[in-house]
This record gives C-alpha cells, sequence and structure tokens, in this order.
C-alpha cells in the first residue's frame, strides 16, 4: 500500500481519491507520532481512533506551533523550517518539514493561472538568501522556478522594480507582480510621488498578501486596490489577494474580478468557521474563528485553528480581522 504521502500527492495533482479518508489517515499518522497534537487530541475525544468524519478532527490550536514541536519526525530531521514573521521579541511559529515536495506541489498546483509560456515573475520581497525561513518567500521562489521566464527575479529596490516593470511593458511580456501589500503600497508611493505609471492592461497579473501591519494607521483595501490598477494600468481582473501562513502548506486567493474579497480552497484543503467557546461550526454567515484542514500538512498538524475571525460568503469566507486576545501576525511585519 502506498504512503499516505504518496496518496496525498496523487490526490493533489488529481483530484482523485478520497478526501475524508486521507484526512481521517493523516490525522492518526499525525497523533501516533506527534506527542503535541496526541496529547491534545486526547483532550477532546478520548478515543480519537475512532474518528471516522474530517469534520470530527480536532483542530490544533495554532498557538501549539509556537509553544511546542508539532512535528511527527524529530525535528534534527527537518531540512527546512519556517518561522512565522513577527517582532524579535514574540514568540515565532515553527513548521517543521522532512521533504518540501508536497509544500512546493501544493504552490504549484494551488495556483490560479496556468500560463501556456514562462512568464516574467518579479518578487518584491527579500531573496530566499537574506530570509531562509520564511515560507512567503520560499513561495515565490517555487512559483519563479515552475513558471518563470529567466529574467524572473527577487527586487527589493523600488527604483530597480519600477525600471524591469517599464522594460517588460516595452517588451510586451506577461508579467506576475507578487509581493506583500505593504512593499506594494511603498512602492506605489514611489512611483506616484515620481510620477511613474504604466499600461500593462491584461498584461500583468498583481498578487498581493499579508496587509498592513506595522503602519500607524489602516489603509482601506479599496483604496489600495484603486492605486494599484492606475499606477499598473490594469483592471480589477488583474489584482488578487492571497492568504496563507507559516503553519499551513496550502494557500487561499481571492476571485480577480469578484465584488467581495473572499478566500477560497483548493480541492486538498476545508474549511469552517467555528464559535470560539463552543468549537460548533456557526450559521451561514455568521462571523466566527476560521479551521482549516489541510492534507499537505502531512507531517505537522492537518487541521489547524487560527486566531483568525471570518465569515462565509460566495463559497468562500472573508476575514473580518483577529481575535482580541491575538497578537499581529503576517508577512508585512517583516517587509
Amino acid at each position: 500500500m502506498k504512503s499516505i504521502e504518496a496518496r496525498i500527492d496523487s490526490f493533489i495533482r488529481t483530484g482523485e481519491g478520497d478526501f475524508n479518508r486521507l484526512a481521517c489517515e493523516s490525522f492518526q499518522h499525525q497523533c501516533r507520532g506527534n506527542p503535541a497534537y496526541g496529547y491534545y487530541a486526547a483532550t477532546v475525544y478520548e478515543r480519537w481512533e475512532a474518528i471516522k468524519r474530517w469534520e470530527e478532527i480536532p483542530a490544533l490550536p495554532i498557538v501549539a506551533f509556537k509553544k511546542s514541536a508539532v512535528s511527527t519526525f524529530s525535528v534534527s530531521e527537518a531540512r527546512k523550517i519556517f518561522h512565522s514573521s513577527g517582532t524579535t521579541s514574540a514568540a515565532r511559529s515553527s513548521h517543521y518539514f522532512k521533504s518540501t515536495n508536497l509544500y512546493e506541489l501544493s504552490i504549484i498546483q494551488g495556483w490560479p493561472s496556468r500560463p501556456s509560456n514562462r512568464v516574467r515573475i518579479l518578487a518584491h520581497s527579500h531573496t530566499p538568501e537574506e530570509a531562509p525561513d520564511s515560507s512567503l518567500i520560499h513561495m515565490f521562489q517555487t512559483l519563479i522556478d515552475h513558471f518563470g521566464d529567466p529574467q524572473s527575479d527577487f527586487v527589493e529596490s523600488h527604483a530597480d522594480l519600477a525600471e524591469l516593470l517599464a522594460f517588460s511593458q516595452k517588451e510586451g511580456c506577461p508579467v506576475w507582480l507578487l509581493g506583500t501589500a505593504l512593499a506594494l503600497h511603498r512602492f506605489l508611493n514611489h512611483c506616484e510621488t515620481r510620477k511613474i505609471s504604466f499600461g500593462f492592461e491584461s498584461h500583468l497579473l498583481a498578487m498581493e498578501t499579508g496587509g498592513f501591519k506595522g503602519l500607524a494607521e489602516a489603509i482601506p483595501l479599496p483604496h489600495f486596490y484603486r492605486r494599484l490598477r492606475g499606477t499598473l494600468g490594469i483592471s480589477m481582473f488583474s489584482v488578487l489577494s492571497e492568504y496563507g501562513m507559516c503553519e499551513l502548506s496550502s494557500q487561499f486567493y481571492t476571485r480577480p474580478g469578484a465584488e467581495v474579497r473572499a478566500f477560497h480552497a483548493p480541492p486538498w484543503v476545508r474549511w469552517r468557521i467555528v464559535h470560539p467557546l463552543s468549537g460548533a461550526p456557526v450559521p451561514e454567515a455568521e462571523k466566527g474563528v476560521l479551521e482549516i484542514f489541510d492534507l499537505a500538512n502531512v507531517d505537522s498538524a492537518i487541521a489547524i485553528r487560527t486566531e483568525d475571525v471570518a465569515h462565509a460568503a460566495e463559497g468562500g469566507f472573508v476575514l473580518d480581522g483577529r481575535i482580541r486576545t491575538a497578537p499581529q501576525k503576517g508577512c508585512s511585519l517583516t517587509t
């Protein structure tokens, strides 16, 4: 019989298989090999071995990734370790990977665009050498490796990014611009003060993530999107948002052009909104705490209770902020 990892790999690639069965088997594999998850599961279900439905799997509170090693193997065997963003004084989550194969596969299979040819990918962020423990930057590198043309690269300088965008526009090649909302906000400021603008129309796809954590004043997203579209010369159908975190192996995306900024899951992920105290699913459209069930988290915890408040809408979920006791979190903190 194939290993649980091999069967999840096949499910992500083809969509063929039984999500419920894979989820329950993965959960039991994790409880047996992962003391942190096994102990927590036993406090929720005395006989966690009897769980037969993914909806019954207890979601591990995300703070566990800060308090202990959530791993089915010895962390000394980890080939990759991702840490959550945060200040130097704040505790940071750690996510250990024996292999990044499933993680990278989920990035590629979950990316919402399928170009017929290589595209120019410009990641406005630190480089992998500068931030080797960033899951977001690893994601950018994976997209560059799989979809990028030879000129694709990480670009830290606002001036260099403006120059590369101008060159790419002149060439007429398709471009994906990736970055945190905060990094792109600062790039827009750079362009506006220098009266720089572009006219990419449908030739550029912009992806933002992470919000505006770290700024003294919040920036309304509709205003940010209008500035992004105006400076780059693109339509609302060329902008998408990503939701992900260090503790997960898969990502969620909005649908370009949608009026409601709802995040949608890939086929190997499930989610639900629950009451923060009872853990029971809340009625449709009511706010609650977001729980995520990610098959690609094969060697950590398949089910995670986040610290994000959300509600269901348009077949996905809309973020409504953080629970009141949760610290700030997001890749924009390190931009």
